[in-house]
């Protein structure tokens, strides 16, 4: 799985978790592990780029939860109406 294609299954994940669990909608660090097997130093990259784009929160308790942003971001990204910045866009 590369970068873009992990940002879009955390997000994914994030929406799926806020829509199905509203009182609880985050994960912590190791359900995300879980869920993508993925290890954790793979994971903060990707958490940090999201987070810094607005596209979800972390909590002081190290949960994340995707905003409203993140969730018509990820929501675009179903239908093909958005796409990823490259870093030379800024």
């Amino acid at each position: 799985m590369d970068e873009m294609q992990r940002r879009e299954k955390i997000l994914s994940l994030l929406y799926s978790r806020r829509f199905s669990h509203p009182q609880q909608p985050s994960l912590n660090l190791r359900e995300l592990e879980a869920l993508l097997k993925t290890p954790r130093g793979d994971l903060e990259f990707s958490l940090w780029y999201l987070k810094e784009c607005g596209y979800l929160v972390r909590t002081d308790s190290a949960h994340h939860t995707i905003t409203l942003k993140g969730v018509q971001f990820a929501e675009a990204l179903k239908t093909g109406g958005a796409k990823w910045l490259d870093a030379a866009q800024g």
